[in-house]
């Protein structure tokens, strides 16, 4: 344990704990939503094919199953 000897106090009295506490927790919670939507929207969208006019929804969801692997990769790696 570290302390600082001009206040007698720990070093790591409790804020990097209680801001890593709620990431601990939030982000497997999420990831796990966030891939129960993947394998929802890979479903709908199989046997669609890209359209000049179809909805912006569908744009967004297709720009999603491109970007996913990449953001869980990047995730998974910090």
């Amino acid at each position: 344990k570290l302390v600082i000897v001009s206040s007698h106090r720990f070093a790591s009295f409790g804020g990097t704990r209680l801001r890593s506490i709620p990431l601990l927790v939030a982000w497997p919670y999420f990831k796990g939503k966030l891939e129960a939507l993947h394998e929802r929207i890979t479903e709908q969208l199989q046997y669609l094919r890209p359209t000049e006019d179809e909805p912006v929804s569908l744009k967004l969801k297709r720009i999603f199953l491109k970007l996913w692997p990449w953001l869980k990769t990047v995730f998974s790696a910090l």
